[in-house]
């Protein structure tokens, strides 16, 4: 083949390519877009939630293994981390649609205040269904859940009032209703590759 000829053919497969190209990233962003409509909102931020904690098992899996610490990955507890996801997804969902109908502006006070009742009460509450889900998940009983609240949920608690009133202020000032769980599982994948270090990696004293 000469050259004329093959520079036609490259020509050719480069449009070709640039055109599947363009198509693909056209149909990703149509179905991205249909997925946060507000009839499809709710499994979307479930899917969110489970796939992130899924991901958040998964790197500190991946961590395990390459430190040798471990063997392989075990999936079932990565699909029991995911679980836990469901009702994070479906508490989040509803609770920033009530938040945003309720607490309305985007002025310093009200970010402020939106964030400071955000940490107050949401998070104990996701602490509580969270390790309450996981003890049903287990039939690990009360007294295991009392302990991981205390070990774990205390903790990560104080933790959070260094990372989520900041962070928030951010989804509150800059984000529609319809992104802030997208955001807030962004933001809580390092969240959860500790959690699963904590409930499963950590030590016993």
């Amino acid at each position: 083949m000469s050259l004329q000829p093959r520079l036609l053919h490259l020509k050719l497969l480069s449009s070709n390519y640039r055109t599947f190209s363009t198509r693909i990233f056209q149909a990703c962003r149509r179905v991205t877009l249909k997925a946060f409509e507000p009839r499809f909102l709710l499994p979307t931020n479930i899917f969110l939630s489970v796939s992130l904690s899924a991901v958040g098992d998964l790197l500190q899996q991946s961590n395990l293994t390459l430190t040798e610490r471990a063997e392989a990955h075990d999936l079932h507890r990565t699909a029991k981390m995911a679980a836990l996801g469901l009702p994070t997804g479906i508490i989040c969902h509803f609770w920033y649609i009530w938040l945003d109908k309720n607490y309305v502006g985007t002025h310093l006070r009200m970010i402020a205040k939106k964030a400071v009742i955000d940490q107050l009460v949401l998070s104990p509450v996701l602490w509580l269904v969270y390790f309450g889900a996981m003890g049903l998940i287990e039939q690990s009983g009360r007294q295991k859940f009392i302990e991981r609240l205390h070990s774990c949920g205390i903790p990560m608690y104080a933790a959070e009032w260094f990372i989520w009133p900041p962070a928030q202020a951010i989804n509150f000032y800059w984000l529609p209703t319809k992104f802030r769980v997208l955001y807030s599982n962004i933001v809580t994948l390092g969240f959860n590759w500790y959690i699963s270090y904590l409930v499963h990696d950590q030590p016993d004293e």
